[in-house]
């Protein structure tokens, strides 16, 4: 069977962080017999669902996208985490979930400042995404709005809660800003036009330092 580099489907993804679609582009030119979304979706869920779906397609590409579940604002992302941290990102390591049906990445961190919570030595983060090969040969990436956008060297304002011995951002990307180097100002990390506008409002643009006092005093009033 000619192996299809890229697949098309959309189901929504089982997972404690903010639920997705997902979306695998298939390569039309291929004539390899079709796979069913009902096929696709039982290998995702299955244990080993990663491997078994590239055993049969080969390369994966998998894009998961943020759905609008409910809007945030600084105050709803200060209220929904239990540690809320400035560092910057040291290292990061792709891997299956233990199901090995989810792909996950840990970020290795360095904390400059602690703005709620307790300071956590050793603080490592995990989002979904990331890309990896697996033990068949074949590769999986998976393009997610925080996993395309994070970048090792640079620095941001993480919202999080725990899992397990780590961290996991409450609201995905719209739990993360960026704090450029150059000029100190602040971006949210999810740049789609439609979401997080209230927090867009308050942060965007904003110098670092009052976006910090203003998480430090649960106070709205950033700009």
């Amino acid at each position: 069977m000619t192996k299809l580099t890229h697949l098309t489907f959309v189901s929504l993804l089982l997972a404690s962080c903010t639920p997705a679609k997902l979306v695998l582009s298939q390569n039309q030119s291929s004539k390899a017999s079709w796979i069913t979304p009902t096929e696709r979706r039982t290998f995702l869920r299955e244990h080993d669902g990663i491997e078994k779906l590239s055993a049969v397609i080969g390369d994966v590409t998998l894009h998961d996208f943020d759905e609008m579940w409910s809007g945030h604002n600084l105050e709803s992302l200060i209220s929904s985490s239990d540690v809320i941290v400035e560092a910057t990102i040291e290292k990061n390591v792709s891997s299956l979930d233990d199901d090995r049906s989810d792909r996950l990445t840990e970020y290795g961190v360095r904390t400059t400042e602690v703005l709620k919570g307790k300071d956590l030595p050793n603080l490592r983060i995990i989002c979904r995404g990331g890309e990896l090969k697996l033990p068949n040969g074949h590769k999986v990436i998976s393009h997610t709005a925080v996993w395309d956008q994070l970048r090792v060297g640079e620095t941001y304002i993480f919202f999080l809660k725990p899992v397990e011995n780590r961290y996991r951002l409450v609201a995905s990307a719209r739990s993360v800003l960026a704090v450029n180097s150059s000029d100190s100002l602040v971006h949210v990390l999810d740049i789609d036009p439609k979401h997080a506008l209230d927090l867009k409002k308050q942060v965007e643009g904003v110098n670092s330092l009052k976006v910090k006092s203003a998480i430090k005093t649960n106070s709205l009033n950033a700009k």
